[in-house]
């Protein structure tokens, strides 16, 4: 996981760069592999680095997105920042570093996730004359807005959450993935529109100030009901739920949810039994084949269910000579203890 934050001023009494740095210290454990701050106004966008950027990151002039100011020495006339908190999977040089932008400038995105089929994305893209300057996933996301607006989450198959600035139209989109595997909140207050991957972000920020909603914290401890609207456990605090996006537009201070995704509503009929099997199979081992790209090692979760033996035996399937490490939660002496199973 990443972690992501951003802020939107509406006024003067919020400190940008004060809010945007302590959201990010907030959730500094999602991202150990380096911090990074964008800076906007209506003019200007600047890269930010803190003393916990990569140092490749401050001396490479090789991307536009690579920070070369301070966040100490950022002067005060911005009205929105952007921070992002990496920890490594896709590309792992100093190219995948963020908030990221295109070649342009005219686009920039601050993302946590992964889209698993971003290689086929990107060579549908390139065919379609598009120009990549990174290995990342990240950048697939911001080319595919280029191509195909609001509509390139259809094209997404991963979990994510990212907030993405158009500059030639002067919004801000921002999306979480279809079963809201990674989460996105956001506040909407006179002074400032603020987004991040936690709770805390707001808090500790003094964004918000902790008040508990003790409505949806009843629903979810006593009910057990999750995501059912947008309320979070704490007041002022909202949820984008999955499957939507939100566009905020920056001249009028609005914004937008749109619903972009239901489980279709439709039967799909098959002959036989085997046809069954052989079509769950496909989707399982496609979907397997799909998460273990990656540029660092990849393990799983392991009990006794059918589920995680599954995902396993189909891992071992397709990488026969690779060792997978598979983690497992003990329980000793309890009558629900999956150890046995797993070691089966």
């Amino acid at each position: 996981m990443c972690g992501i934050a951003g802020i939107i001023t509406k006024n003067n009494i919020v400190s940008l760069k004060d809010t945007v740095f302590a959201m990010s210290q907030s959730i500094k454990h999602r991202g150990p592999d380096g911090e990074g701050f964008t800076f906007f106004s209506k003019t200007k966008s600047v890269p930010v680095y803190s003393e916990e950027t990569p140092q490749i990151n401050k001396e490479s002039n090789s991307f536009l997105f690579n920070p070369n100011v301070s966040i100490q020495n950022i002067e005060s006339n911005y009205e929105m920042a952007f921070a992002h908190r990496r920890l490594s999977i896709i590309d792992l040089s100093e190219s995948g570093h963020q908030p990221m932008s295109d070649t342009q400038r005219d686009y920039w995105i601050t993302f946590n996730g992964e889209v698993y089929n971003y290689i086929e994305l990107r060579e549908e893209l390139k065919n379609k004359g598009h120009i990549f300057v990174t290995q990342t996933d990240t950048e697939v996301v911001i080319e595919a807005y280029k191509e195909w607006g609001f509509a390139c989450l259809q094209k997404f198959n991963g979990m994510f959450a990212f907030a993405l600035y158009d500059i030639i139209n002067n919004q801000i989109f921002c999306a979480r993935d279809r079963v809201g595997v990674k989460p996105f909140y956001y506040s909407n207050a006179e002074s400032a529109f603020a987004f991040a991957s936690e709770y805390k972000a707001f808090i500790k920020s003094k964004l918000v100030p902790f008040e508990i909603n003790e409505a949806q914290q009843f629903d979810f401890i006593v009910n057990g009901n999750l995501e059912n609207n947008e309320q979070s456990l704490f007041k002022g605090i909202y949820e984008l739920k999955p499957s939507h996006y939100l566009v905020y537009n920056l001249p009028s201070h609005s914004f937008q949810i749109t619903n972009y995704y239901s489980l279709p509503n439709k039967t799909i009929s098959y002959k036989s039994e085997a046809e069954i099997i052989n079509a769950i199979e496909e989707k399982l081992i496609n979907s397997i084949k799909l998460r273990l790209r990656s540029d660092v090692e990849v393990g799983s979760c392991l009990s006794g269910g059918l589920d995680s033996s599954i995902i396993a035996g189909i891992a071992k399937h397709l990488q026969p000579n690779k060792q997978m490490k598979l983690f497992t939660a003990v329980f000793p002496d309890e009558s629900f203890d999956e150890t046995n199973y797993a070691k089966q």
